[in-house]
């Protein structure tokens, strides 16, 4: 049995002897290519331009456009990118240890290069110029695995912002009303002779209690954010005249008893000029300034208010809905309408039109009237209303010291007020009778004079969306050293795996090609018949196929084994070797006896 030579780790195995070559000669010849570094490249490029193609398509594009975040994505091709390098960092190392093992080094130098793919990287930087190229490239690698999931993933990210949209919303609104809805005439053209119905109650206690108004919970009604529009529904339009101007001496005596506040209304006709028709009469006076002589200043407001199909400046919050107040004043009137129980010569039992609900509320809700006298000092005001109180001027800036102690008595404007609210009162009307169902009943229009279909309820008009949304944003220099740190590993790996040409076939890390390489007693007759066919299989696959049923035992102290293992182990392979001699023996035995 011949007796393992022991070699020391710094011994050179080059220049090696014809006979020693044998097993390395036969490895450094082309005939083969290393397919699992170029697909392994190809996969790390494929993935690195995948990447690049998500940040930059998701920027500034929405989260919910994404069924599956970029970030997910680039967790994913970050996977991918590593594995990658790592199925082509081990081809590149056997391929490093081969070629020097052909031109001839040191045992320590081919033994870190072996083991610089972990921790070994510190002793291959001690060992030699050639194993520390290869433990240097190899960290650079590692580092740059661990580096680039986080710089991929660093590289876009999630911001909010504004954003600003024309869609379609929809709200049930009626374009017109039933006749005798919201309430029935009982007898003349007097407030008081109108019998108010239940959706006439309930739009004003929710007027009363300024009832927040809402729409359907439902997809193409809610509004998911704020979205500002303008929806057609039954209303009113006015026209106002200019402001007259009267005087009163509070001064005299005839001034006690005199109406200084007021707001009133009446239905009244149009004449012929006016196409005829009705027209809801709103009169407003206050007085609005007073000199130091007590000299009052009474204003005079009047403005006719007619029915119509309106365009509503709305908002919607969700499920909110709020009129724009700033302009309601200045609505788009579609047309007029002229209902006849509007008339103020309709017939008892006639069913009221939106002018006679308006004039209905606003003699019983919001009209008022302020009467003054005198006290000494001073003077003061007396109104069934709190409309008076409302609109009075109490601060006493707003006065002379004069004017204060003896006729401090002045008020501001309430007609734009009192528009408003009949506007608002409208609105709700014309939401109540959407709610009522579907009208079938026709109007007339005063435009035109002709039997018009009221319509369908639900109005579906544009609006501009305002809201806040997640979008992706890209970060390029995070995205710029990622990729260039994916670049730097694809140009170490062909680095490692550079010269694989002068190898004939990949024999790898496998111990049974590192022992042929190295003349192992074992493999010494494993020699391939056709050395120079371009078709053989690799190495190790030859000794597998020729020597892969062969049994053998190493010596313990190759193995570190203890003595009475290796006592066992030596006991139990000498009790088969004497059962194979007993076969042999018989077998020969039988042969000669034939």
């Amino acid at each position: 049995m011949d007796t393992p030579k022991n070699i020391d780790s710094q011994e050179t195995i080059s220049p090696l002897s014809r006979t020693q070559t044998n097993g390395l000669t036969a490895v450094i010849q082309a005939g083969w290519f290393p397919w699992v570094v170029l697909v392994s490249l190809g996969c790390v490029i494929a993935c690195a331009a995948a990447a690049v193609g998500i940040v930059v398509a998701s920027n500034n594009q929405t989260v919910e456009s994404w069924a599956i975040q970029p970030a997910v994505l680039l967790a994913i091709l970050s996977s991918i990118i590593n594995l990658a390098v790592i199925s082509a960092l081990t081809p590149g190392l056997e391929v490093r240890f081969w070629l020097r093992a052909g031109r001839g080094t040191t045992l320590a130098q081919l033994h870190h290069i072996w083991n610089a793919r972990g921790m070994g990287i510190l002793g291959a930087i001690r060992a030699g110029s050639e194993s520390r190229k290869v433990a240097i490239v190899s960290a650079v690698i590692y580092i740059i695995q661990f580096a680039n999931g986080p710089l991929l993933q660093r590289s876009t990210f999630e911001v909010g912002r504004s954003s600003t949209s024309i869609i379609q919303l929809s709200l049930d609104i009626a374009p017109n009303i039933i006749p005798g809805t919201l309430n029935t005439r009982v007898g003349t053209n007097d407030p008081e002779q109108m019998d108010t119905h239940r959706p006439w109650i309930m739009i004003a206690q929710d007027l009363r209690k300024n009832t927040t108004i809402t729409t359907k919970n439902e997809s193409g009604y809610f509004c998911d954010g704020t979205c500002i529009g303008a929806v057609p529904g039954l209303g009113i339009t006015h026209r106002c005249s200019p402001p007259a101007t009267s005087y009163l001496d509070y001064n005299r005596s005839s001034s006690d008893g005199k109406p200084v506040f007021g707001v009133s209304a009446r239905i009244q006709a149009h004449g012929e000029r006016e196409g005829g028709g009705a027209y809801l009469a709103l009169t407003s006076f206050y007085v609005s300034d007073i000199s130091d002589s007590c000299m009052a200043t009474i204003t005079t407001e009047r403005c006719n208010i007619t029915a119509g199909l309106v365009e509503y400046p709305i908002t919607v919050q969700n499920t909110t809905v709020t009129l724009r107040r700033s302009e309601i004043l200045n609505m788009t009137v579609r047309q007029t309408y002229n209902m006849p129980g509007d008339s103020p010569t309709a017939p008892r039992g006639t069913g009221g039109g939106p002018l006679s609900a308006l004039d209905k509320f606003v003699h019983t809700k919001i009209a008022d009237e302020a009467i003054s006298h005198a006290r000494n000092p001073g003077r003061v005001y007396e109104s069934p209303k709190q409309l008076t109180d409302l609109f009075f001027v109490a601060n006493h800036s707003a006065y002379s010291e004069h004017v204060r102690k003896w006729c401090g008595l002045k008020w501001t404007s309430p007609t734009e007020y009192v528009l408003l609210s009949l506007h608002d009162f409208m609105f709700r009307a014309a939401l109540q009778a959407a709610a009522f169902g579907e009208l079938g009943v026709n109007y007339t229009s005063r435009n035109n004079s002709a039997q018009v279909p009221i319509g369908a309820m639900k109005q579906t008009f544009d609006v501009r969306h305002e809201g806040f949304e997640l979008i992706f944003r890209s970060n390029e220099r995070y995205l710029a050293a990622a990729i260039v740190s994916i670049g730097l590993a694809v140009i170490l790996l062909v680095v490692l795996v550079w010269g694989w040409w002068k190898l004939e076939s990949p024999i790898g890390f496998s111990p049974l090609g590192i022992a042929k390489a190295f003349g192992a007693p074992i493999l010494r007759d494993n020699e391939d018949s056709t050395p120079n066919s371009t078709s053989r299989p690799p190495v190790v696959e030859t000794i597998l196929q020729q020597k892969g049923h062969e049994e053998f035992r190493l010596d313990s102290s190759a193995v570190g084994m203890s003595t009475g293992a290796h006592l066992e182990r030596r006991h139990t392979a000498t009790a088969r070797m004497e059962r194979l001699e007993r076969k042999k023996t018989v077998s020969l035995v039988i042969e000669r006896e034939v």
